[in-house]
């Protein structure tokens, strides 16, 4: 559901964080939850004014403060009930504001965000395995868990706080270009967040290679991501590379010595310790070279 509750917070607070003047928000409000679904809304919410493909959230104002929306998140000005704060972009703000009402779950884990054309969810499962080898606690999120393989900033928060709450410590996710660009993950700053491959797909949704590839880019600046970890032998990685604001470090086909691949395994030398992967294939050897670094960036030992 996309509606969250969270402990009393002053509007106030909110529009702090959000970094806009109070004196653009008439009055103040407690907000005692987030919503962008009107139909899901509950006495306290603050609404979020969601614009998507075929229908836009401003549209539907009069029907959450019906249903007790004490407030409005919105990037047009609006004549409501309720005081209205207005923002440049609802989707980028909602996942910081869901995030800092719950308590900012993401920043009390080892989060690691995984994207790419192809392997995320191979190599977001091996990197979960290693993290476990390492004594954490993890949990994987992506395209087997999920309607959506990125879920929408409030589902997202809501998960993470639940994980915080049952003891987690890493969370290791696919991070999807759709979710880049709706700013699903605004709100989380990733350890590590780690670049796959680059093909052609979803050309629907972004109409060219190079916006794809400009929404994948988008993980690896200073807002999203601490260290980035990408595919040295892709040839779109050298752009990555130059533009991306954080450190980088990369993994190739070329780390691995004495490789022996079958179509059940794929066995290899790496950093000094024998590494066996049970699965088979070129990508398999790729995916296990990108989750190996990631756990190195992290701390992993060896061993693990």
């Amino acid at each position: 559901m996309l509606r969250v509750s969270c402990p009393p917070v002053a509007l106030s607070a909110l529009t702090h964080l959000l970094g806009l003047d109070e004196g653009n928000v008439s009055g103040d409000a407690l907000v005692t939850g987030v919503s962008q679904d009107s139909r899901h809304v509950q006495q306290g919410d603050l609404f979020c004014c969601v614009r998507g493909e075929s229908f836009d959230g401003h549209d539907y104002v009069a029907d959450a403060v019906s249903a007790g929306a004490v407030a409005v998140l919105a990037d047009r000005d609006l004549d409501a009930a309720v005081p209205v704060v207005k923002v440049r972009n609802v989707r980028e703000a909602i996942g910081p504001v869901a995030s800092f009402v719950l308590g900012d779950p993401s920043t009390s884990m080892v989060m690691v965000g995984v994207t790419g054309t192809n392997g995320k969810t191979s190599t977001a499962a091996m990197i979960g395995s290693i993290l476990e080898a390492s004594g954490h606690s993890v949990e994987v999120m992506g395209t087997l868990t999920g309607a959506r393989t990125t879920p929408e900033a409030i589902v997202l928060q809501s998960r993470l706080r639940a994980s915080v709450d049952k003891g987690t410590t890493a969370v290791v996710m696919e991070v999807s270009s759709h979710a880049l660009v709706q700013h699903r993950t605004s709100g989380v700053v990733f350890d590590v967040a780690v670049f796959t491959n680059f093909g052609r797909d979803h050309l629907d949704f972004h109409g060219t290679e190079d916006a794809y590839f400009a929404a994948k880019a988008r993980l690896f600046t200073i807002d999203n991501a601490t260290v980035g970890v990408v595919n040295g032998d892709d040839p779109r990685v050298a752009s990555l590379m130059s533009t991306a604001g954080i450190p980088t470090v990369s993994f190739s086909r070329g780390d691995a010595v004495d490789v022996s691949m079958s179509a059940t395994s794929v066995t290899y030398q790496w950093g000094g310790v024998s590494i066996k992967v049970p699965m088979g294939g070129d990508f398999s050897l790729m995916n296990s070279l990108a989750a190996a670094r990631s756990a190195q960036v992290l701390g992993c030992s060896l061993d693990a």
